[in-house]
């Protein structure tokens, strides 16, 4: 009963906080036939790493610090494979209305999605909130992390590849590592294809771990 009642309460939460994004963006290698909230993506972006929208996002320079984190891990996956099987989310203000912040959760496809090559490709979803919905968001995901993914699946309707339809393919992760604040400018401190540094800069985090995971239409990554 206590189990249920906590899903319920996340999954309310989940939808208001969803209903409060100003603006949204998915970015990555997504197969023809792919929606995002019941729209289908151009045709002409299938196969390749694009934004896809819904609406106009770009990462920001704080973001881009996260962002060239995890194309290391993308370039040295088969040596760290804990990372690959994460969620990496950022939190900087937003660049278009300082009054807002915007939340990106970094993750990785498997081997069998579109164009993949036999590797695991990055992508990424933005997701902008009012400062103060923002910070009230960390706070409760915080305490309960499963709350992340409801929020990823409420704002992002049919984006997975949910039976066998074409969509996302997220390795399934148990967790996730949040960076803000001045973490955000020691991400940017790590050299390129440094996993050492990757290694010391993700040690010195906090993982949340899913209670109700993993989470992920994917296969769970295994290094060569």
């Amino acid at each position: 009963m206590g189990e249920h009642k906590d899903r319920s309460e996340v999954e309310s939460l989940a939808k208001r906080f969803a209903k409060a994004v100003v603006r949204k963006n998915v970015h990555g290698k997504l197969p023809a036939g792919s929606k995002i909230n019941g729209v289908e993506i151009k045709r002409s972006y299938a196969g390749g790493f694009y934004d896809h929208g819904p609406d106009q996002m770009f990462l920001s320079p704080l973001e881009s610090k996260v962002s060239q984190l995890h194309t290391t891990i993308y370039q040295e996956q088969n040596k760290l494979p804990e990372l690959v099987n994460s969620h990496v989310v950022s939190v900087v203000p937003s660049v278009t209305d300082r009054r807002n912040a915007v939340l990106t959760i970094h993750f990785f496809q498997d081997r069998k999605q579109v164009d993949g090559r036999g590797w695991c490709t990055p992508a990424h979803v933005s997701t902008e909130l009012p400062g103060g919905v923002m910070a009230e968001f960390l706070g409760t995901v915080s305490r309960n992390p499963d709350l992340l993914e409801d929020f990823y699946q409420r704002t992002f309707m049919g984006l997975d590849s949910e039976g066998g339809l074409p969509g996302m393919r997220r390795t399934k992760v148990d967790g996730f590592y949040l960076i803000s604040g001045d973490r955000l400018l020691e991400a940017g401190k790590v050299g390129a294809y440094d996993t050492e540094g990757v290694n010391r800069f993700f040690g010195a985090l906090e993982k949340h771990h899913y209670q109700n995971g993993p989470y992920g239409t994917g296969d769970t990554f295994q290094p060569r």
